[in-house]
């Protein structure tokens, strides 16, 4: 852990210093989504949505929802994290106001949203 000044708050936590099962009760009735940033993925994103949809999900009841951001995939990245079970967002059209960009920065950007 870093060196911190008197008064700063750091949330850096550990290997093994948050458990599941304390996760889970902090959570309360609070939802929590896990947001994918994606582009090109399709040989990935399946097999990364299915684990933490079936641990976390499934399993635990930690995650609410997987949510994968597609930023102008030209493969089937999107219809694969569907079929895995995320919900898919296409990138472009979320907060059009502000303009459009590409890439993982986007992807993050427009998923925060």
């Amino acid at each position: 852990m870093q060196n911190r000044a008197q008064g700063d708050t750091m949330r850096t936590f550990g290997p093994g210093e948050l458990d599941a099962p304390s996760l889970v009760a902090a959570k309360q009735d609070q939802r929590i989504s896990v947001c994918l940033p994606a582009r090109n993925e399709a040989a990935t994103v399946g097999a990364i949505v299915e684990a933490i949809r079936t641990d976390l999900v499934d399993h635990l009841g930690l995650v609410d929802e997987v949510l994968v951001v597609d930023d102008h995939s030209s493969d089937a990245t999107a219809s694969v994290a569907a079929a895995a079970g995320a919900r898919v967002i296409d990138a472009s059209r979320v907060l059009r106001q502000y303009g459009h960009g590409h890439g993982k920065g986007e992807a993050m950007w427009t998923s925060l949203y």
